[in-house]
This record gives C-alpha cells, structure tokens and sequence, in this order.
C-alpha cells in the first residue's frame, strides 16, 4: 500500500491572515446594493438564531446572474495542484483491521450491472466502481442507480477501456478521466480520484498522465476470481473465499456472467468471517476522517471545522472530495446553516427555480438536489446570498428562472455569497481588477481587503472554479469573523 500524498496548496486561496483590523473597519456598515439592482436585507453581523417553525421569506423571481458572465458548468477536473511526477500504485490495503473492499469494473451490460448495483442496495454494502465513459454514456439508467446509492464510490477505468500501454500520450490526455467525467456530465454527482487503467496495464506515461489528470492514485488489486472468463458463482465465492486476508481489494466485474448471483452469497460468506465491508478511500484513510485530507494539508483546519459543525460534509465514501469543485446547491446549504437562516419549514408551493423542484416532486433525480437541497436553495435567495439567471435552449428550459444547483462554484460567485452575507462595505473601495465585471467590482475588492480571497498578480480570476477545500477555508474565516461557534 502507498501512502497518500497530502493536499497541494490551492490556487486562488490565502493562506489564514490576520484579519481583526480590516474586518473592524469592513464588517461595521450596511451591505450597499450592487449595481446590478439586486436588493436584498443584509444578514447581521451575529448569525441570526433559526427560526423554530416559521417559513423563510417568499423568494421573489431572481434577478440575473450578477457577474453577468457565463453560466455556471460543472468543473470535470481536480482544482488545485501540482500533482506528482506519477501516480503512485496500490494493490492492497492495511492488514491491521478485517477491512476488505469490493471493486467493480466494466459497467458494459446495463442488465447485469442494474443487478449488481441491486444487490449492493438491498445488502447496503459499501463498494467503489471503476467506470467506463462510453458505458456511461450507453445508459442513463445505470449512473442514475449509482447516483442514488450514497454507499457507492466512484473511480475512474477511462474512456474506451484498450490497453493503455499501447497508445500515445495524446490518446491518454483524452482517455484517462474519461470515466469520471461522463458520470460527473450525465448526474452532476460526486466521484473519487482512483484510476484503474483497463486491464491492469500500465507504464509511466500511463502513470505520469494519471497524475497529470488529478489521479495521485492508480489501483490496481490483490484477489481476482477471474469472473470475466465464466466461472460459476459457487466457484466465484470459493476463490475469494480461500485467499481472503485483511486489507484485500477485490476485482470484479459487472459483465462478468455469474457475477450479480455470486453477489449475496459473496458478500454473506464476508460477513460471516468477521469481515467488514468498506470503499477503497476508508479502506486506505487509517484512522484519518478522510482519506483525501491529511494534517499537513492547508485547508485541514478548515475541513475540520466545516465538516465538525455540519455546514460542508464530506461524503459517506470515506473522503472529503477536497480536490472536486463545490457545487452550487452545496454553497447555499452551507451558507443559510452557517448563518442561522435555516428553517423547519419552506414554501414549496411556488418553486422559484424549473431546476430545483421540491421534495414533494415525483420527479427526484436520485441525486438529492430536489430532497435534500430545495429548501436550502429558497432561503438563500430569499436572504439574498445567492442568485439564479435565465435558461437556455441548450438545457430545454429557455426563459425559465434557474440557479444551475449542480454547477461548481466560481470565485465570483463564491465572493459575491461572502460579501453579502458580511455586509460588507463595497461603495469606498476603488475598481482594482481588470478581469472581474463592473456590477461585481466592490464586492469582490472588498472579500479581498477583508482577507477572505486573494487576488495575486492583481487578477482575480473571477470564472475559476472552487473546489471544496478552497470553500471549506473561505467559509470557515467567514463564519470564525462572523462568531458562529463550532457544534
């Protein structure tokens, strides 16, 4: 097992300062309107205590997008960086616990691979897939179910799975990630950065380009029953049966034939010996909250705080996705808890965004944007912490109000959020950036004279994404100014 490297510094973040005299002078004022007409009552200074029971305020139809730029996408590559020279390789885990991990490669049968994913379900048996892009891209169905499960941990097995060892680095910048990225296009959720290279095959360009790509971590593995080639599912469970050690990582594969039957007999005979069950990141983490997230890492504290008081989670997975962009639904739920502004109840009677429907929906996509994030939504609109825009033809909703809740965060958005929620004053402070819209000049002057970004060269980068590490250490000096304490 090789240990994992801890976090790289992050572009775009400041480091912690000293923030008492700026703030002071910042944090003492009213929020002044931004040019763009957007008006909305500033939170105060303290959080304000969450209401027991009644509804947030009715959020009227939202203004547009104040950075007046590109709609917000969804980030498909690690933010941060640099990553190594090469991936480092694991084919087994720690031997200290009875900890085992199941892994699932070539997603290419939907029918087989709905019954495995089935099977994992109903057992609530943890498990990380290594998927194929373009058998993502062959079944919606599939990464819908994958989607759905929380226990399920995403990795990347490339875009056309071929040996990768016999291809050129320019076939391999398009290939490796591919897997990821297609399940991050089609449900906007979230996913590791483990990569398997098809077959096992790899050499250091694969290597080098895996780590190019964000993956510090090529997988490989340590017991194989050898399912693609038919075995019967007595005979699958017998394999792994008579080899099976503490800290193993299994291979298998949904296409396999006798596979999804093997599977609850598989995963009982597991059980029976003491084993448990897990993903590959708790498998690997130790005793570490994440695995993704090490003491050394510049943003520890701040994942720690945010993930300690409930306002940015990691994931179920066992990791942080420290590296994976902050979606928008995320930033909102984050901002109206660690503000105080959430409540037990909210108008779901006249939703404000076609994108964001409420939980009563009978049309819940499976990723928890309509059943754990509506009402989170709503209030930060209707506090003014955050704003949708118009859709497009593109995304068959042309005119409508939508707030884009699965697209990653941008600097400008997540400095606008900040602004509004420290009242800060914009209206003294003069244009400084050539790179950031006019309507979003002082308030993103002013996040930056208060410590909570930086801006180095003197350009802000305004349409950059932020992954959730960068917003764990903003929002984190946000709320430590604003005095909310720790749970």
């Amino acid at each position: 097992m090789r240990a994992r490297g801890g976090l790289r510094k992050r572009r775009g973040i400041l480091s912690v300062t000293a923030l008492a005299a700026t703030l002071a002078f910042a944090m003492a004022v009213a929020f002044v309107v931004f040019a763009s007409g957007v008006a909305s009552a500033a939170p105060a200074l303290a959080p304000a205590a969450p209401a027991a029971s009644s509804p947030a305020p009715a959020a009227t139809a939202p203004a547009a997008d104040i950075s007046d730029g590109p709609a917000p996408t969804i980030s498909l590559d690690p933010i941060g960086g640099p990553w190594p020279a090469l991936s480092g390789l694991i084919d087994h885990g720690p031997s200290d616990r009875r900890w085992v991990t199941l892994t699932f490669d070539d997603n290419y049968n939907p029918d087989l691979t709905l019954s495995v994913l089935r099977t994992l379900r109903l057992t609530a048996t943890p498990a990380t897939l290594f998927l194929i892009g373009l058998a993502n891209q062959a079944s919606q169905a599939t990464v819908d179910a994958i989607a759905a499960d929380p226990l399920l941990e995403v990795a990347d097995h490339s875009l056309h799975h071929v040996d990768l060892t016999e291809r050129d680095a320019a076939f391999l910048q398009q290939n490796i990630g591919g897997g990821v990225e297609t399940y991050r296009q089609m449900t906007g959720a979230h996913t590791s950065f483990f990569f398997r290279p098809p077959g096992g095959h790899f050499n250091p360009l694969v290597l080098g380009i895996a780590a190019q790509k964000g993956f510090v971590d090529t997988v490989t593995w340590d017991s194989s029953p050898g399912d693609y080639l038919g075995p019967s599912a007595d005979a699958i469970v017998a394999n792994i049966m008579s080899t099976l050690r503490p800290g193993a990582i299994i291979l298998l594969h949904f296409n396999a034939p006798h596979t999804a039957s093997a599977l609850p007999k598989l995963i009982q005979s597991i059980k029976a010996r003491g084993y448990k069950l897990v993903t590959l990141s708790q498998l690997l983490k130790g005793s570490r909250t994440f695995y993704d997230v090490q003491p050394s890492d510049p943003a520890f504290d701040a994942i720690t705080y945010m993930n300690r008081t409930g306002f940015l989670r990691g994931f179920p997975t066992g990791d942080y996705g420290a590296v994976e962009g902050l979606s928008r639904q995320d930033l909102a739920r984050a901002l109206v808890l660690g503000l105080g502004f959430h409540t037990k109840e909210v108008d779901t009677s006249h939703p404000t965004f076609a994108d964001v429907l409420p939980p009563t929906s009978d049309t819940s996509d499976g990723s928890g944007t309509q059943t754990a994030r509506f009402d989170y939504i709503e209030e930060a609109v209707a506090h003014g912490l955050m704003q949708g825009g118009k859709g497009d033809a593109g995304q068959g909703n042309a005119g409508q109000a939508v707030f884009w809740p699965k697209a990653t965060v941008r600097r400008i958005d997540l400095a606008l959020a900040v602004a509004k929620a420290a009242a800060l004053l914009t209206a003294s402070l003069p244009t400084r950036f050539a790179d950031v819209p006019a309507q979003a000049q002082q308030a993103v002057a002013a996040v930056v004279e208060a410590g909570f970004m930086d801006a180095p060269g003197g350009t802000f980068r305004p349409y950059d994404p932020v992954s959730r590490a960068q917003a764990a250490q903003v929002l984190q000096r946000l709320f430590v100014a604003l005095g909310v304490e720790q749970k």
